[in-house]
């Protein structure tokens, strides 16, 4: 996009999200906006579509890898249907590709529209609605402190949130701006945090209370003393609220320690991943084989030519060895879509529970390496774009 298209890019989006800024949340965006991270497609100098792409890092299987994140796609309603959309998600794949990017993730309007480009469902959100009377029973803290962060929240909750994100697969790495744009400004109210008897900031929450209901938006706990303290906080507040409605970590067990079990419990589908890069990814991922293993992989993928192709995976003297054979080998392995590929990596799925769906062919002895090579971090992203 170029600077001067930056108004048509607003607009667009105001119509296509339903919003209206007000001239100076305005000005405010067009100070913001990096026209390197947005693609349009323009007929006789109007934007007709246009999607905006965000860099950042995240945690796969406990590694660090680039990602170009895929948001504010648009096209004004006259010009749907006609392939823009296709061409400017192939324009931003090869971009965040040569950016070094090995995976890409979105929140998807239709699932089945973004598997045709070769996204896949990886990530689930949960949200936990319960009655004040079923919070844990109020009680003092008898160790460790809870205090209100008021001032420089980034600063505060970054190294809370650093331990916890690196045990989740998509986990985003946020920067001082991401805290600030992308969860701050958005997720606002109260915010507080357990310290320990040894002065270690372990947990926090990020919460509001508006008629008698509380929204607990960012519960993050690094131990069992922890969540027990921020429980006990949360149930302080009993004679202010009526309902708790509480979005929890996918593999929380808190549900199960509750006296009162019987809450409402609701799980949808969340963010889509694909991977951009297969041979990056695979390098950077740390695959389980062990000495003398090798794992073969067929991979297609019609939408990003250049991951298509035979993968062999092998243990040399402790360290993985790549190779790869582009394009349509003959070469016998485990074949898979490049959205299955991301879906077992990322551990949405198992590749037993692929194979079995026919999403993966091949011997089981190869399904049963995929599978014991793969990390078991569950799948979750807390941000959204």
């Amino acid at each position: 996009m170029k600077p001067a298209e930056i108004d048509q890019n607003i607009t667009l989006g105001e119509f296509a999200f339903q919003f209206e800024l007000s001239t100076e949340q305005r000005e405010d965006r067009k100070k913001i906006i990096k026209p390197e991270n947005t693609w349009v497609a323009v007929e006789n100098k109007e934007i007709a579509s246009k999607l905006t792409i965000f860099p950042s890092d995240i945690y796969i299987a406990g590694e660090v890898m680039r990602m170009g994140g895929i948001s504010g796609v648009a096209t004004w309603p006259e010009k749907r249907r006609s392939g823009l959309v296709r061409e400017l998600l192939r324009a931003a794949m090869k971009d965040v590709k040569e950016r070094g990017c090995e995976v890409s993730l979105l929140y998807p309007f239709s699932f089945s529209f973004y598997r045709k480009f070769g996204w896949e469902l990886f990530a689930d959100a949960k949200i936990w609605t319960l009655s004040s009377s079923q919070l844990p029973q109020p009680a003092p803290l008898e160790q460790g402190t809870i205090y209100r962060v008021t001032q420089k929240a980034a600063a505060v909750l970054q190294p809370i949130y650093e331990k916890w994100a690196v045990s989740y697969t998509g986990a985003v790495l946020r920067d001082k701006q991401w805290w600030e744009d992308m969860v701050l400004k958005r997720k606002t109210g109260e915010i507080v945090v357990f310290k320990n008897e040894q002065g270690e900031d372990r947990g926090y929450i990020i919460y509001k209370i508006k008629n008698q209901k509380m929204e607990v938006k960012e519960f993050i706990w690094l131990d069992e003393e922890t969540r027990t303290a921020l429980w006990s906080f949360l149930a302080q507040h009993d004679s202010m609220i009526t309902e708790v409605e509480i979005r929890p970590a996918v593999n929380d067990p808190s549900r199960f320690l509750l006296a009162d079990s019987r809450i409402t419990e609701k799980r949808e589908s969340y963010f889509m991943a694909r991977i951009v890069d297969m041979t990056s990814f695979l390098q950077k991922y740390p695959l389980h084989l062990k000495e003398g293993e090798e794992l073969d992989l067929k991979i297609e993928d019609d939408f990003c030519e250049w991951n298509k192709g035979f993968y062999s995976l092998e243990n040399v003297d402790g360290s993985i060895h790549i190779r790869f054979y582009p394009g349509h080998s003959e070469k016998k392995g485990l074949e898979m879509n490049i959205q299955t590929a991301a879906a077992v990596f990322m551990g949405y799925i198992t590749a037993e529970q692929a194979w079995k769906a026919g999403r993966i062919q091949g011997e089981p002895e190869q399904v049963t390496l995929l599978q014991a090579g793969v990390s078991d971090l569950e799948p979750f992203i807390y941000d959204f774009f």
